[in-house]
């Protein structure tokens, strides 16, 4: 958030006590608006990237694919139930006004809303590579690795 504002990360660096003054042209509330801002995207990177953590841990070697949440032998929507309901609890947190000054949360930009999709997809595309290698090679140092 603060590149976005003209603070290069390099000058954030231990300058977190600098701030009672303003910072580089900045009052401490603009800064302080950013800060929230910035703590509302990570908490939204965190939950949407666990969607892609509850896909993969399902199972240890099984892919996704024969092990699908949605038919099969190991149908379970409630995971969806899981997933629209944390995702449903952090829009309430982010956008909802009280619990923006309760939590110090402002409302996510939409491009970081998209962003955090391309690690959860990257999440269960790499842990569907490390179960092929696991199921290919069930003696490698991968497999008895694999929890």
């Amino acid at each position: 958030m603060y590149h976005y504002h003209g603070i290069p990360m390099s000058k954030l660096l231990l300058a977190f006590d600098k701030w009672q003054d303003g910072f580089m042209g900045y009052s401490k509330e603009q800064l302080d608006e950013c800060w929230y801002t910035a703590q509302s995207v990570y908490f939204v990177t965190l939950v949407v990237c666990q969607f892609g953590n509850l896909l993969t841990t399902r199972t240890r070697r099984v892919s996704i694919i024969r092990h699908n949440p949605v038919y099969g032998p190991a149908r379970n929507l409630r995971i969806f139930i899981g997933m629209l309901t944390s995702l449903a609890i952090a829009i309430i947190v982010v956008y909802v006004p009280p619990l923006n000054d309760l939590f110090h949360t402002r409302p996510v930009p939409a491009m970081f809303w998209f962003i955090p999709l391309a690690f959860a997809f990257a999440i269960v595309v790499l842990d569907e590579l490390r179960k092929l290698a696991v199921r290919r090679w069930p003696r490698s140092i991968i497999a008895k690795a694999a929890w």
